[in-house]
């Protein structure tokens, strides 16, 4: 006497499972071409991904190819292929964490319990066959006290006249599913914080011991693209004077990446340390197409988290993808540390080089002596110090303009000064007043 159906499908689902590569996709597929062909009708599963508004999809039906095509092509149009939103009859059986099972209704009735893009779909592209009913059956996927996704038979014109004990051993089935999905996402999660961690440490290690603004941005690039498994990655800095952001660094751009941006759109001062994406800042996402080369690339997804130093934007931080990524907490709170340990390192490069120009500055100043004017032009140098102009310093000394003029200009020559202001800043540092 065989075994029971379901008995059947958890012990070869269970064996081929442990012969499946860590990948959720392989996972599905695998128990999707066991249950396919153990009993006939469309085979649908569902696994929520990082961001739980979407789902991660697949259909397998060996006794009707033209039909799981057909399911391929509505997922399609709903986002892309192999996505699509949590929503719907397998979104009320996620939620509630309990199967739904419909043997049998008109076709008509499905569209109406189901979402308008159904009826609009099936409307505008009429399926491989006529159909008049159409049965249910949906099982929540639950592992850890979580339901992960759904496992659903589509049992079109209601041939297979599902009852309770197909609901039974599809909810075992369907658990055991989740169990692998679940093993797969621990490990993937784990791998993945041990990337990040080492990619922080690295990142550090950089900052710490290297002065080369080039070589410590170059690694943040490396390590901010391998951790969060995007394609393209760039910096920007801010130039206060021209109220712009400009590219300093890039990786895995196909064209060139140097651009100027005004700060606008979104990336302000008092938003620094905001993470941007292409979903919520719309601004962005339109002046994203603008970009010189953007379109050529390809991008699908777009990330960028603000910089921030001591109050202050330095800079920003982008990350691209040609594909949909999945992202999460963890996603975002790794970028917001890279963020965040690069903003001071772009500050500590900006200090370094403003002390390095100050010594530099001193050095010379050491090399200037002090100048043999006359009690005159003592007091000509003076009167420029505090600001005082040619007139005013004319009408004191009694002198004209022009002699005022020429003991100025000699000054600055002696002093080895461009103009009155750095006159009186090199006047002042070398004490000579």
């Amino acid at each position: 006497m065989p075994p029971p159906l379901g008995d059947q499908a958890l012990a070869t689902i269970t064996d081929e499972l442990a012969n499946q590569r860590l990948d959720i996709s392989e996972v599905l597929s695998a128990a999707l071409a066991i249950l396919s062909r153990i009993k006939a009708g469309t085979w649908v599963a569902a696994v929520m991904n990082e961001d739980p508004s979407t789902s991660r999809i697949l259909t397998s039906d060996d006794s009707d190819p033209a039909m799981a095509l057909y399911m391929d092509a509505y997922i399609t149009s709903l986002d892309q292929p192999g996505r699509a939103p949590t929503s719907g009859l397998g979104g009320q059986v996620m939620a509630a964490g309990t199967p739904l099972m419909v043997p049998s209704m008109p076709i008509e009735k499905l569209f109406a319990i189901t979402t308008p893009a159904s009826r609009e779909f099936f409307d505008r592209y009429p399926p491989p066959r006529a159909l008049e009913t159409v049965g249910l059956l949906i099982a929540p996927m639950r592992a850890g006290g979580m339901t992960l996704g759904t496992l659903a038979l589509i049992d079109w014109n209601t041939r297979l006249k599902l009852n309770e004990a197909d609901a039974e051993w599809l909810q075992v089935v369907a658990d055991r599913v989740a169990a692998g999905v679940e093993h797969v996402q621990c490990h993937r999660a784990a791998i993945d914080r041990l990337q990040r961690l080492t990619a922080i440490r690295n990142i550090g290690l950089v900052v710490a011991s290297s002065s080369d603004g080039a070589l410590i941005m170059e690694i943040i690039l490396e390590q901010v693209s391998r951790g969060l498994g995007v394609d393209a990655a760039s910096i920007l800095l801010v130039d206060e004077d021209q109220a712009e952001l400009y590219s300093v660094a890039s990786t895995g751009f196909r064209t060139g990446w140097e651009l100027r941006l005004p700060i606008g759109n979104g990336i302000e001062p008092s938003r620094a340390g905001h993470t941007h994406d292409a979903r919520s800042s719309p601004g962005w996402a339109r002046q994203l197409q603008r970009r010189p080369g953007f379109m050529r690339e390809g991008f699908q997804t777009w990330h960028a988290v603000s910089l921030l130093a001591h109050g202050r934007l330095v800079g920003l931080i982008e990350v691209f993808h040609r594909s949909t990524v999945e992202v999460d907490q963890e996603w975002l709170g790794f970028l917001d540390d890279v963020g965040t340990i690069a903003a001071i390192a772009i500050d500590g490069l900006a200090t370094r080089e403003l002390l390095r120009r100050v010594d530099k500055e001193r050095g010379h100043l050491s090399l200037v002596p002090k100048p043999a004017l006359s009690e005159v032009e003592w007091r000509i140098l003076a009167l420029v110090v505090d600001g005082a102009t040619n007139r005013e310093i004319a009408r004191q000394v009694h002198l004209s303009e022009s002699a005022i003029k020429f003991h100025v200009r000699k000054i600055l020559d002696m002093v080895r000064a461009g103009n009155r202001t750095e006159l009186a800043r090199k006047v002042s540092q070398l004490g000579w007043l």
